[in-house]
């Protein structure tokens, strides 16, 4: 296996704390010159998270405008979001897609401990997090040239944030979709915010209702989720059932309720959901569900 080279210097990014899902903010992500120093013709591509708007220089009143600095006067650094031909090495463009920002020194040289920064989201209008919850990597690599050579490679270790769940929006209850008669079965239920993420470490009081007989559910208790798995409702059937039954969710703290999948007690049926309504047996036929 090849090890990796690593590029010199180190970055971080401001504010580095977690993010709502689909926010808006500003981040700084400053480079800090490595032992060997720039010198012209050496380029930076940081490459902004996955999902969060895309960086632009045309205009500060939309969002994920930037703005580059550095702590030398003498030096300077143009910014593109395209490769420039002839004056970045062609791996830089790789793998960067339609996120990646260049910076391209064309006046310095640069000196070990010396920074540049990228303001993305300087504008009004900010920029905006990802809608998916997640880490999210500021990726920087460097392209530096020594005479006819050029190293190319990552920094150890690109800075990344946070991007948290919003608020509990929905909720989503999953049951076996048949079961045994007189057997008790487990139904999974999954707080969602609203752009679909799995919130974490949310609580609430929660209810189990059904209007099937022959069904005994557990009493209103508090369940909580830290690791946004979701939680576990135990539920007890008795005899077989002619009809699928369904049961409903209520978070009595929040009013947000939803209602489980169909499930057959003592009876072989599809798995809701398959398209193809699967059957035991080879047998094509579905079952009559009234």
């Amino acid at each position: 296996m090849n090890e990796t080279n690593f590029a010199e210097g180190r970055a971080t990014v401001s504010p580095d704390g977690p993010v709502a899902a689909g926010s808006p903010g500003t981040w700084t992500v400053t480079y800090v010159v490595g032992e060997s120093g720039l010198s012209p013709g050496d380029a930076l591509r940081i490459t902004i998270p996955s999902g969060f708007s895309a960086p632009q220089t045309d205009s500060a009143e939309t969002p994920g405008y930037l703005q580059v600095e550095t702590g030398n006067l003498s030096s300077l650094f143009r910014a593109a979001l395209e490769p420039i031909p002839g004056q970045i090495e062609i791996d830089l463009r790789e793998e960067a897609g339609p996120q990646a920002v260049y910076l391209i020194l064309e006046r310095g040289p640069m000196r070990s401990g010396e920074t540049v920064q990228i303001t993305y989201g300087a504008g009004q209008a900010q920029a905006y997090a990802s809608p998916y919850s997640g880490a999210a990597e500021f990726t920087v690599w460097l392209s530096t040239r020594s005479g006819d050579d050029v190293a190319y490679g990552p920094i150890a270790v690109s800075p990344s944030i946070d991007v948290s769940p919003g608020k509990i929006s929905v909720l989503e209850a999953v049951a076996p979709s048949n079961v045994a008669a007189n057997a008790s079965f487990d139904i999974r239920v999954v707080a969602r915010d609203a752009l679909g993420n799995r919130c974490v470490g949310w609580s609430g009081w929660f209810a189990v209702q059904t209007g099937s007989p022959g069904v005994s559910v557990p009493h209103t208790q508090r369940h909580d989720d830290p690791t946004g798995e979701g939680i576990v409702l135990s539920v007890q059937v008795g005899e077989a059932q002619d009809k699928p039954i369904r049961l409903t969710i209520i978070d009595e703290e929040s009013g947000i309720q939803t209602s489980t999948n169909p499930t057959l007690v003592g009876r072989e049926g599809p798995v809701w959901g398959d398209l193809h309504a699967c059957v035991g047996d080879g047998d094509s036929s579905v079952p009559e569900l009234d």
